[in-house]
């Protein structure tokens, strides 16, 4: 798998896992003492900034061939009080605001607690409004059902009707090395195929949770007896998980399958999280867009097919979300709206929206 298709894989754990029920991608996550202005255990990195030299010269240390063993997340991140993207939306018309705030869909022991301008944000709030309350589907049998319906064929087709036999092979004896092949696999689609197996490296990386911002603060807010509400529904994030064409999909399990070696895309994807973690904490939504822009390597035939899996990832669920942070103001609901960060980043994105709409958008991070 190249380098530039690791981010992808990452993408799609935390999107499975960000609508799906919540698990630790390492069980062991360990949290430093509460601070309000600076954490207390301090990682490699002092401050935001990308981590590819620092992680060159680790990958230098003596007993780098880790063979069995994992990456620690904490060694790349910047170990601050996250200041992640924040603004601050007025309607003129009803004298209404609504507060807009980038999330992270996995999370690192450095993560909480946040500044403390979203704190306060928080605690004067009704309640909260993000992607998917993926509290619903762990509780329910019934939506997880449906969920998993949407990563199959309508017309009752199974894997190897669209994938071909050698990409096939080698993509189920990989999952069988991994003890994670199952017969009703062969009922699921080619993206829930490399779903599945991008995710399998993460189990190797300490410190990362696939909980996320959101999660957590899903958490909290049903503790505190806050509203909670799901902007999207269950397709929707189904559909943002499994949206890869099914040649877009082949593509990338053939290209992590054909280039595999399990410790440098560990390395590389710990790398990558890092990137963009860095950047949400400093609140650069835009760099965090050009990270993940830079992370696919695309060959010519693909491209209409990668457009149109990221028009589904981002612009189209964009609109959907400006159009209910427009309807929250109109109602004065008094809530957090918390999305991907990817969400705000680039000319499309739901705080450039909503101040087309005509609302005065303020950003505050």
């Amino acid at each position: 798998m190249t380098k530039k298709l690791l981010f992808s894989a990452l993408l799609s754990v935390s999107l499975i896992c960000s609508c799906g029920e919540p698990v630790k991608i390492n069980n062991e996550v360990s949290i430093p003492p509460e601070s309000t202005t600076e954490k207390t255990t301090q990682p490699v990195t002092e401050s935001p900034q990308e981590v590819t030299e620092i992680s060159t010269s680790y990958s230098e240390k003596e007993g780098y061939h880790w063979e069995g063993s994992t990456l620690d997340m904490h060694s790349y991140v910047a170990g601050i009080v996250p200041q992640p993207p924040l603004w601050k939306v007025y309607d003129p018309q009803t004298d209404h605001t609504l507060y807009l705030m980038g999330t992270i869909h996995a999370s690192c022991g450095y993560t909480f607690p946040l500044d403390q301008t979203v704190n306060e944000i928080y605690e004067n709030s009704d309640g909260i409004a993000v992607e998917y309350n993926v509290n619903d589907l762990s509780k329910s049998d019934q939506l997880k059902k449906e969920y998993f319906s949407y990563m199959k064929y309508s017309d009752g087709t199974g894997i190897q009707s669209h994938l071909p036999e050698q990409v096939y092979k080698r993509a189920k004896e990989y999952l069988e090395s991994q003890g994670r092949y199952t017969e009703s696999m062969e009922d699921y689609n080619v993206a829930y195929w490399y779903n599945t197996i991008s995710a399998l490296p993460l189990s190797r990386i300490d410190n990362l949770s696939s909980l996320g911002v959101e999660g957590e603060f899903i958490e909290k807010a049903e503790s505190d007896g806050k509203d909670v509400l799901s902007i999207e529904n269950l397709q929707t994030q189904a559909d943002a998980v499994a949206g890869y064409s099914d040649r877009l999909a082949e593509y990338f399990i053939e290209s992590t399958l054909s280039d595999f070696s399990e410790n440098m895309i560990v390395q590389n994807l710990t790398i990558n999280f890092a990137n963009t973690y860095n950047f949400w904490i400093i609140g650069n939504d835009e760099s965090m867009l050009k990270v993940f822009e830079s992370s696919f390597d695309i060959p010519d035939f693909l491209t209409d097919d990668y457009n149109e899996y990221k028009d589904k990832l981002l612009k189209n669920r964009n609109v959907h979300m400006a159009e209910t942070a427009s309807q929250l103001l109109k109602e004065g609901k008094n809530y957090l709206f918390m999305v991907g960060s990817l969400h705000y980043a680039g000319e499309n994105g739901v705080d450039n929206l909503l101040s087309e709409m005509g609302y005065t958008v303020e950003e505050l991070s």
